[in-house]
């Protein structure tokens, strides 16, 4: 054991003669603060968030940052400190069918509070319109779609963190990119499974809300990504860049959709079973039951706003489709 005020000579690692930190071994501290402000602005200025003929919506430029991110580095075992406030500009624009004109709005997306533990998921995102003509319209739009949009950005931002990104040390003169190979993301166990279902009344017929689940250009485009659909019986779908995915069981043109379905990060082979029936109810009116079953107990919550996130919401606000949950 080491006298007090002495090191204990197994912690000690010797430095070399050339400064070179092999393999990570000391612990190092980087302040990537600038790196994350900087970053930051190419994630998140002069993005278009909806661009539609009649709708487009885009950010400006960083009102405002504020923080400081810091990423250690012990034996090639990356963690990081994070606390960033900002706020970021954002305008619309409305057009007629002759696309001249109709309205415009700006305002502001901010985030009070980003850490490095943050679930981008709930994270908060205060929206406002200080000017225009549609303020009504747009607050509801960037409420549902800029609010994503940006969790989206946070998301990127974090996980880059976390891979090492900005990460450069320094010593005896001699610069050395750290090198730190990302950890695949560990898949979540299957465990006990359960069931759900929403009912939802779509203001529009049958054919349109089918439609706006079935065809890959409307997906892509209130999604905001990738979207791949073969709407055939044993089909393959793709939502979300991947993120969900997924096979057609049961094919009922304006009726019935059945699918195997599956978030990515679940346990390999783990697949719930989603049955969505389409029925008018009156002229215009289309009644919709989604039955989701297999559905891992952990995942129901996030499973079911994902759904109202993605989906609901985003055809609503692209599309003009009003809908009732019931």
């Amino acid at each position: 054991m080491a006298k007090v005020g002495e090191e204990d000579p197994r912690w000690i690692v010797s430095d070399r003669s050339d400064g070179r930190n092999v393999n990570a071994w000391h612990w190092t501290e980087k302040d990537v603060t600038e790196w994350v402000k900087s970053r930051l602005v190419e994630l998140v200025e002069n993005q278009s968030i909806v661009d539609t003929p009649m709708l487009k919506c885009k950010t400006a430029d960083i009102a405002n940052s504020d923080g400081e991110g810091t990423v250690f580095n012990r034996k090639g075992k990356v963690s990081f400190l994070l606390e960033l406030n900002f706020a970021v500009k954002w305008e619309g624009e409305t057009f007629d069918d002759d696309g001249n004109s109709t309205g415009s709005c700006k305002g502001k997306l901010t985030v009070p509070d980003l850490e490095h533990d943050t679930d981008t998921a709930k994270l908060q995102v205060d929206v406002s319109c200080d000017s225009g003509s549609d303020n009504e319209k747009f607050l509801r739009l960037m409420q549902t779609e800029g609010r994503a949009w940006l969790r989206s950005r946070a998301e990127t931002l974090l996980k880059e963190l976390k891979a090492g990104h900005g990460v450069q040390e320094k010593k005896a003169g001699v610069t050395e990119n750290v090198s730190v190979k990302k950890t695949p993301e560990k898949k979540k166990d299957a465990g006990e499974n359960t069931d759900f279902a929403t009912k939802i009344e779509w203001r529009v017929p049958p054919k349109e809300i089918w439609n706006a689940l079935t065809e890959e250009g409307r997906v892509s485009a209130y999604t905001r990504s990738k979207a791949i659909i073969q709407l055939t019986d044993g089909g393959t779908f793709s939502f979300l860049n991947g993120s969900i995915s997924g096979t057609f069981t049961e094919i009922e043109l304006h009726k019935k959709l059945g699918m195997k379905w599956r978030l990515q990060d679940w346990a390999d082979g783990q697949f719930s079973e989603v049955t969505i029936a389409f029925e008018e109810v009156e002229s215009g009116t289309t009644q919709m039951i989604l039955k989701q079953t297999g559905v891992p107990v952990s995942e129901v919550e996030r499973t079911q706003q994902g759904w109202s996130s993605n989906f609901w919401e985003p055809i609503k606000m692209l599309f003009g489709y009003g809908y009732t949950t019931k």
